[in-house]
This record gives structure tokens, C-alpha cells and sequence, in this order.
């Protein structure tokens, strides 16, 4: 009886043990800084030019639009490259997005976490309504607004997967800010994904291997 109390203990503990340190696992984000490609001054992507390597990019803005890589205007958080977004003043209100390529598919049970920084490009210009998405399915899961001052700030946020095998990605959305006729800029750095298992599975198995001890112990 003694060895099955002993077992039982020791299960327990790892339980809570794994319940407490459970941590999240990097996804790559492929050209998560935005250095590809390697570029002098800027890159545009709208109306013309380079696309930003692993990511796409579409707007309904009418005027001239632009987003690309930049190594100028505001120090980098990663490497010497970010991405910056121009929206001319007479598209206030218009959009660009911003989307990464696959990041893998889900898994039931765990925890998704999607961060990037944001900053303002310049006090002269009007900064573009910015806002990170996670989207699953198709679907726009999770957003959440990014804040922006003259350096780069971190925005993040999470999603609790209920289904397995949807694929997901990032996007960033950009929008005029409107009220006046500058031109819109922002820019985004460091785009960051995590995955963070869900411990309730392996609690669950440490659970059955108590049962089947009882069960032992009772014939």
C-alpha cells in the first residue's frame, strides 16, 4: 500500500510541476524583421517594386500607397531593417494589410501568441491606425491595436485553439488616420509567434496512470 501512496505522491507532483512551468515554444516567423531584401533607403511594394520577401500585400487606396522595406527614418528593433506603410492624405480611411506567409497549422488544446513592434514614422506626418491580427481558418481571430510613439513598443496578443489542423498567419493592418492631408506612415519590426502546450493534457495522463494504480491495488 505504501509503494502505491509513494506513486500516486510522485505522480501528483508532476502534475503541478508541469501545470507551473509549461512554456511557450518560438514559431518562425520567416523575414520576421523585415532584412529581406536588403535594401538602401527603401523598398516599395506599392504601387511598384519589391515585395517583401515571405509576406504579401494588398490595399484599396486609390492615390499613392506604398509599403516596403525601410532602413532609414527609425532605428530598427531587429537588425538594421523594419517595414513602413505611406498612405497619401486624400486616402484617409483606406487600408494596406500587411500578411505573412503560413505559419503551420493548429493544434487543439494550445495557446497561440502573435507580438510585433510599432512606431510612428515621423511628428510631421499623421501616423497610420495600425493593428495586429492572428488569423486561423481564414477568420480573423484575435487583433489588437498598436501604440505608436517615436521608438518601437510591443503589442501582443493570445488565442485558445479549440480545433486542430487550421492554418494560421499573421497580418498587419494598416489604415489612414484621416482628418488631415498629410501622409500616413507607420512602421513594424520583429514580428513574433508562440505556441504554449496545454498542461490539462498531460495532467490527464498522469490522472490514468493513478487510476490504473487504484485499479491494481483494489484486485
Amino acid at each position: 500500500m505504501l509503494r502505491y501512496m509513494i506513486l500516486g505522491v510522485a505522480v501528483g507532483i508532476v502534475v503541478v510541476g508541469f501545470a507551473a512551468t509549461a512554456q511557450a515554444i518560438p514559431i518562425s516567423v520567416p523575414n520576421y524583421s523585415f532584412e529581406i531584401p536588403d535594401v538602401t533607403g527603401d523598398n516599395k511594394a506599392f504601387p511598384g517594386g519589391t515585395n517583401i520577401t515571405s509576406w504579401s500585400s494588398s490595399t484599396n487606396a486609390s492615390a499613392s500607397a506604398h509599403i516596403g522595406c525601410w532602413d532609414s527614418v527609425i532605428p530598427g528593433v531587429t537588425g538594421e531593417q523594419h517595414a513602413m506603410v505611406y498612405i497619401a492624405g486624400s486616402d484617409d480611411g483606406k487600408w494596406i494589410k500587411l500578411t505573412s506567409s503560413s505559419l503551420g497549422t493548429t493544434v487543439s488544446g494550445e495557446t497561440y501568441t502573435v507580438s510585433a513592434d510599432f512606431a510612428s514614422a515621423a511628428t510631421s506626418w499623421q501616423s497610420a491606425l495600425v493593428e495586429l491580427q492572428l488569423w486561423v481558418g481564414g477568420s480573423n481571430v484575435a487583433s489588437v491595436a498598436g501604440t505608436q510613439t517615436g521608438t518601437f513598443t510591443t503589442a501582443s496578443v493570445d488565442y485558445y485553439s479549440g480545433t486542430a489542423g487550421q492554418d494560421f498567419y499573421v497580418q498587419v493592418l494598416f489604415t489612414g488616420a484621416g482628418g488631415s492631408t498629410n501622409p500616413n506612415k507607420a512602421a513594424v519590426d520583429n514580428v513574433q509567434a508562440s505556441v504554449t502546450p496545454e498542461p490539462a493534457a498531460m495532467s490527464l495522463l498522469a490522472l490514468g496512470a493513478v487510476g490504473l494504480l487504484a485499479r491494481r491495488r483494489r484486485k
